[in-house]
């Protein structure tokens, strides 16, 4: 089968999608506006040019335009069996536009649920690109029911996640330190909450100081989180590793005893899908499509967004308690192997491509 993924090369969720058709036999290409290496796959770099946001509106018009009947040559001369297109506000546009069939729409969560996306405007532009689609999928039920609302009258949108790769995030051997360390692993943006873990992090340090918190990722707020350590007296016991790659991060989950989530929305979870897959315990807000992640209680704790004091509770309890941390990562190891297999959710995208040909 040949496919044709438009979708951003230079993000972790294309390549896993890319690479797992192609090592299945698949003719695969990607088509992206952000160009990087993928195995196996054919990638297209479109250029936009640079500066257009900052021209006339009827030049940037012209250049997206131009952009738009690149992208479709460039489509026709591929002629994949399966077109497919990732986020639905920018790829879910171009897709709608060039016409192929069959058509697949991906919403990825914040497309869907992050302003812009909420205003009218791309209101529309998501209604009229999933209009076009013969099949539409979303990575959560949460964002699953976001999308139906936009969708028209009678299309089914199927819930199909990103899974987790189990052979790659699996249980690790810790370290017989005294040490604790609390994880966390998302982008340092306002979104993620990385603020409330740090000052969770600062009331029960005072306790437990034989515990330390490792933040894995970068962002804009770097800077400001560090300041912020440091102002809580907490700096020496903070690392910032800054960004890893995504085959590096099973090395990350295993320095840590402890996961934490402190997002303000989340489409799925899948940070915190991983950080189960290895048996760790995970302390999540309880916000977006988290909660179909974690089982409160049983494989860590669901707690009020922006809450700092309720954070350092639910980490005091699992410092406290070595059997309970033990028994939550058994189990949410337990429940991605039942709900998030990796293979196996591919294994759906794979049948829904199957059964969009055989019609």
């Amino acid at each position: 089968m040949r496919i044709c993924l438009l979708a951003n090369a230079a993000s972790v969720h294309t390549q896993r999608w890319a690479e797992h058709f192609a090592e299945h036999g698949h003719d695969v290409h990607v088509v992206s506006v952000r160009d990087a290496r993928i195995r196996g796959v054919k990638v297209h770099a479109v250029r936009i040019r640079r500066g257009v946001d900052s021209i006339s509106p009827p030049a940037m018009l012209l250049s997206y335009t131009k952009m738009l009947l690149h992208i479709e040559r460039i489509v026709k001369n591929i002629n994949p069996d399966i077109l497919h297109a990732h986020y639905v506000t920018t790829n879910g546009l171009i897709g709608a536009f060039a016409g192929f069939h069959p058509y697949i729409v991906s919403t990825w969560g914040s497309d869907i649920f992050d302003p812009p996306s909420t205003s009218f405007i791309f209101r529309k532009i998501i209604k009229f690109a999933l209009s076009k689609a013969d099949a539409i999928t979303a990575t959560s039920k949460i964002l699953t029911k976001g999308t139906q609302r936009l969708a028209p009258q009678g299309k089914y949108v199927q819930t199909i996640p990103f899974g987790v790769d189990l052979a790659k995030f699996k249980p690790a051997m810790k370290s017989h330190s005294d040490k604790i360390t609390i994880g966390c692993a998302k982008t340092l943006m306002k979104l993620y909450g990385v603020e409330y873990l740090i000052k969770a992090f600062a009331s029960l340090h005072k306790k437990f100081p034989q515990t330390n918190l490792l933040i894995v990722g970068g962002g804009p707020l770097h800077n400001c989180l560090k300041k912020l350590a440091d102002s809580l007296s907490i700096g020496d016991s903070v690392d910032f590793v800054g960004p890893v790659s995504h085959d590096q991060m099973p090395l990350y989950l295993a320095k840590m005893h402890i996961f934490v989530v402190p997002s303000l929305s989340e489409a799925w979870g899948r940070a915190a899908a991983e950080a189960s897959a290895v048996e760790l315990p995970v302390v999540a807000s309880a916000v977006g499509g988290l909660p179909e992640v974690i089982i409160d209680g049983v494989t860590g704790f669901l707690v009020r967004p922006r809450d700092h004091q309720v954070i350092a509770q639910k980490l005091i309890c699992l410092i406290e308690n070595p059997a309970l941390r033990s028994s939550m990562g058994t189990m949410g190891r337990k429940f991605v192997m039942d709900n998030y297999d990796w293979n196996a959710n591919a294994s759906l995208m794979e049948k829904l491509y199957y059964s969009l040909l055989a019609r």
